[in-house]
């Protein structure tokens, strides 16, 4: 696993802050929260990966398996993770947050409320989210967005790697949270 101190251990030098960050990306993809929380994307947006893969089969004399090309292909996805994710998200954080100091609710930006209920939503799907302080306002993450890098000593989040691409032949954006 790839930690903050391996980051700091390559300096300033482009080239090697470069690899790291794609080594990382690609241990981050291969890892035990990205691919159930790609999977539970595709449930959340209607899709059944479960259902999509499973192929029926018939078998003959000879006792080879054919595709069944043959019986109604039925494939119903449907939208209740959706539904039941967005519910839990609202009863949860239905009432935005609350301080004590009333000033504080300003000091976190106008979109504090639907920020974190985002964040919440997030952590339903994916199991976990990323918040970022960036000034005067705050930007959530997806896990399958969102490479943390954890510090070895005290195991906070000390940085992190933010990286998107809209389709496999456009170019992969990187963005490096210190």
């Amino acid at each position: 696993m790839l930690t903050y101190q391996d980051l700091l251990a390559c300096g300033q030098e482009e080239q090697r802050r470069m690899e790291f960050i794609m080594a990382a990306i690609a241990e981050h993809k291969s890892g035990v929260l990205y691919k159930p929380a790609i999977d539970a994307q595709k449930y959340y947006d209607g899709e059944n990966p479960t259902i999509n893969q499973y192929e029926k089969i018939l078998y003959d004399m000879q006792g080879k398996a054919h595709q069944d090309m043959y019986t109604a292909n039925h494939k119903i996805a449907s939208s209740f993770f959706r539904l039941a994710a967005r519910q839990e998200c609202s009863y949860l954080l239905g009432n935005g947050v609350t301080f004590q100091d009333k000033g504080t609710a300003g000091k976190l930006g106008e979109n504090f409320d639907l920020m974190t209920a985002r964040a919440g939503l997030y952590a339903i799907i994916g199991g976990v989210s990323f918040g970022f302080w960036n000034l005067d306002h705050v930007e959530v993450f997806k896990i399958t967005e969102f490479v943390p890098l954890y510090d070895e000593e005290n195991r906070a989040l000390s940085a992190g790697v933010r990286f998107w691409q809209i389709d496999k032949n456009k170019p992969l954006r990187i963005t490096l949270y210190e």
